[in-house]
C-alpha cells in the first residue's frame, strides 16, 4: 500500500513533523508533548496543536468530492496529475 496522505503536526508556530508518510489518514494521530512544550504552554498561558492531513491531487479531489457533492451544471473533474501535493483545503505546498 503506498502512502497516499501525509500529516504535517505543528505546536505554536514550530514544526515538529513536516508531510511524515502516512497510509489512512482515518486513524488516530497522537501527538506527544515533551516537558519542555508543556512548560511554555503554562508560562504563556496557552498552547497551539495544529494537525494537517494533506495528500497528492487525487487524494484530496476525492476527500472533498465526499464532503461538498458538486452542482449539477459544474463540468466534472479531468485532472490526474498525481505528482502535485495539497492539503485538504487545496493548498499547494
Amino acid at each position: 500500500m503506498t502512502d497516499r496522505y501525509h500529516v504535517t503536526t505543528c505546536i505554536d508556530d514550530r514544526t515538529i513533523a513536516f508531510q511524515h508518510p502516512l497510509a489512512d489518514p482515518f486513524v488516530r494521530h497522537s501527538v506527544y508533548l515533551g516537558w519542555r512544550d508543556l512548560l511554555r504552554g503554562l508560562l504563556r498561558r496557552g498552547l497551539t496543536v495544529t494537525v494537517v492531513i494533506g495528500g497528492d491531487r487525487a487524494t484530496v479531489a476525492s476527500v472533498m468530492a465526499l464532503l461538498e457533492p458538486e452542482p449539477a451544471h459544474a463540468p466534472a473533474a479531468t485532472h490526474t496529475d498525481t505528482d502535485d501535493e495539497t492539503d485538504l483545503l487545496g493548498n499547494a505546498w
